[in-house]
């Protein structure tokens, strides 16, 4: 309903936030864990859309309309927070020429960054999920807008700060 949109909306913030902080934090212990918190938050978006998929192509397009406009902004913020946790792991499991405490200092510093980014990207993201999702747009239109966040993400990805 529209008048439990905000606070979805801040639910799902959160909840994607948590999921984004955990892919990361785990990093911090060898990055298996990071690795399995993808693994599975990968595994539960297959099993959920493969099982859309046996009903029929129009809930499957239905379904997918719901997710591309902001999965297209969510998906990559998660992978991105599990790479960070991924440095910090490599970090301590290969230091090279610095020792474990001044390498996970260091990648530490540059994780950071890349978490702020994250969610900064997961508040735009929850956004789109509690109120643009879930609306009667039409799926061309959803899918039209998901492709072009994509571009837009992709353009300042490779275009900034060069």
């Amino acid at each position: 309903p529209q008048e439990m949109r905000p606070m979805m909306s801040s639910f799902i913030m959160m909840n994607n936030i948590r999921v984004a902080i955990t892919a990361f934090a785990l990093g911090i212990l060898g990055g298996i864990f990071t690795i399995a918190v993808l693994f599975y938050n990968g595994l539960m978006l297959g099993v959920v859309s493969a099982a859309v998929a046996t009903r029929s192509i129009d809930v499957a397009v239905s379904f997918w309309g719901f997710v591309a406009p902001h999965g297209i902004i969510e998906l990559p913020a998660i992978f991105i927070a599990g790479g960070a946790g991924l440095m910090l792991g490599w970090a301590l499991v290969a230091p090279g020429e610095y020792t474990r405490g001044a390498a996970v200092k260091l990648a530490g510093r540059e994780a950071l960054k890349l978490i702020l980014g994250v969610a900064a990207m997961l508040v735009i993201a929850g956004i789109i999920e509690g109120f643009f999702s879930p609306s009667m747009a039409p799926e061309p239109l959803k899918f039209a807008v998901a492709g072009m966040l994509g571009v837009a993400e992709l353009t300042y990805f490779f275009l900034t700060g060069r």
